[in-house]
């Protein structure tokens, strides 16, 4: 299995899910990205090396083609297990 980045916040991540899907995509997924999502504490910039590591996001921070996947609920069990 590979290694993903520790996260402390697990329980925020439904949340996270949820609120990426009615914002707008996002030029970088970034820390004032995720500070607009109401995700301001420290411990929530783990989700951006999660997101990269998970290749929803480049190496740039840039959205990719599964982050699209990811903000259509339809997709986002699919996507997640593919990722």
């Amino acid at each position: 299995m590979a290694d993903l980045p520790y996260v402390l916040n697990t329980g925020k991540i439904p949340d996270l899910l949820d609120k990426i899907t009615t914002a707008a995509r996002p030029e970088r997924f970034s820390q004032d990205f995720l500070e607009k999502l109401g995700f301001s504490s420290s411990n929530d910039r783990a989700f951006i090396p999660l997101f990269r590591r998970l290749g929803f996001v480049n190496e740039s921070g840039n959205p990719t083609s599964p982050y699209d996947d990811l903000r259509d609920p339809s997709r986002r069990a699919t996507t997640l297990a593919q990722q």
